[in-house]
């Protein structure tokens, strides 16, 4: 950026935040949703796995947040991905069928998958040194969104609300906030910040790398689990628990909401043991965690079980993104937005198979398929370790090894 450009650093982090939090409401409206657009709709449970499907296959377009971000800077992207974001909630609220409802999904994971590719740039720009701190908040943050949402929708469907009526306060918000950085995007040293230029090698040679497929792997997985989660839980939770609409979105609520406090409560805890020792012990943890939510009776006993699924899932990616930038530091930009691509097919296929599964035999059999995802991500990282035992020490968010 320009020499003498003062930052308003403050203000550009409580931006982002408040971006990140917003994208996690409504990232997990669309699993609270799900049922009542469905019936809406008349849709079965194949066909309701394939709207879902839609949000996560937009954010295939990740990498391409990215380059634009590494292009035209971090504050500018950030802005258009939240605009971006406005519009899909305007279309999806609006929208009359499956057919209408599945472009504007696809339209808001694409948006959410930009949000995402392009703050953690910035926030890295702002605080240097001090970026593994930055980062784990920025993360946390999306998950407090996530926590939130549920809770909203099931306060609002309680109170005699429609699901659109979500996505109508999300559009709302989503339009004040892209108004507030107006006046600092006039400055072209401002847009620039979180712009940066990726070398070292090419792309063919990293893509046939073994620890590149293994962390390939290991995000396909965790988003398939953590996603389908989103998708099918409060489903599961209505159809095969008969529990309310309240108790679902309670229960969806401390999944994300643990999500959120674990990103800030186990870097230490990953930075003594490593990261692939991590993953792979915290997947066997969150998994069974998931079969205790799965064969609970009960509110407050499903309740725990699936907020502890989330506090143990919640150091996983961004150990994931420690290890990927760990092994291809050169790269950093890049592999964390095809990470974002592989994580989010992983995410559709999850919430495809599912549904389709579940058509078959049931939703309580077909969910399985998502603590087995759980489970997998631990696998992955268990071969890289007895093929390379890399580093150690990280801090996650900050991808250093000592």
């Amino acid at each position: 950026m320009s020499e003498g450009v003062r930052i308003p650093r403050a203000f550009i982090t409580a931006f982002c935040l408040a971006g990140m939090a917003l994208a996690g409401v409504s990232q997990s409206e669309l699993g609270f949703c799900l049922p009542f657009l469905g019936r809406e709709y008349g849709l079965a449970l194949g066909a309701m796995g394939m709207v879902a499907s839609s949000w996560s296959l937009g954010f295939l377009l990740s990498p391409i947040g990215g380059n634009l971000s590494d292009r035209y800077g971090g504050m500018f992207m950030a802005w258009a991905s939240l605009a971006i974001l406005a519009l899909a909630m305007a279309l999806i609220s609006s929208s009359t069928s499956a057919l209408m409802a599945s472009p504007a999904l696809f339209l808001g994971g694409m948006g959410v998958g930009f949000v995402e590719s392009s703050m953690t740039p910035l926030m890295v720009s702002l605080y240097g040194p001090r970026k593994g701190l930055a980062l784990n908040a920025l993360h946390a943050f999306i998950g407090i969104g996530a926590f939130m949402g549920p809770l909203f929708g099931g306060w609002v469907i309680g109170s005699g609300g429609s699901w659109r009526d979500l996505y109508r306060a999300c559009f709302f918000a989503y339009a004040a906030l892209v108004l507030l950085p107006l006046p600092i995007l006039k400055s072209r040293g401002l847009r620039a910040l979180g712009s940066s230029a990726s070398r070292g090698r090419g792309a063919w040679a990293i893509a046939k790398d073994r620890e590149f497929l293994l962390i390939m792997a290991s995000s396909f997985f965790y988003f398939g689990a953590e996603f389908g989660l989103n998708a099918w839980l409060p489903a599961f939770l209505l159809s095969a628990k008969g529990m309310s609409a309240m108790e679902a979105g309670l229960a969806l609520g401390a999944f994300w909401g643990a999500i959120g406090i674990g990103r800030l409560a186990l870097g230490g805890f990953v930075d003594r043991i490593g990261y692939k020792r991590a993953i792979a012990l915290l997947s066997a943890l969150s998994a069974a965690s998931m079969a205790l939510g799965l064969a609970a009776q009960g509110p407050t006993p499903i309740l725990l079980a699936w907020a502890a699924s989330g506090l143990w899932m919640a150091a996983i990616f961004p150990t994931i993104l420690a290890w990927a930038t760990d092994s291809f530091p050169e790269h950093s930009g890049s592999i964390s937005g095809t990470i974002f691509t592989f994580g989010f097919s992983g995410a559709a296929f999850m919430q495809w198979l599912v549904g389709f599964a579940g058509e078959r035999v049931s939703l309580s059999r077909s969910i399985l398929f998502i603590a087995a995802s759980a489970l997998l991500i631990g696998l992955c990282s268990s071969v890289s370790l007895r093929g390379r035992p890399g580093r150690v020490g990280i801090d996650i968010g900050h991808q250093s090894a000592r």
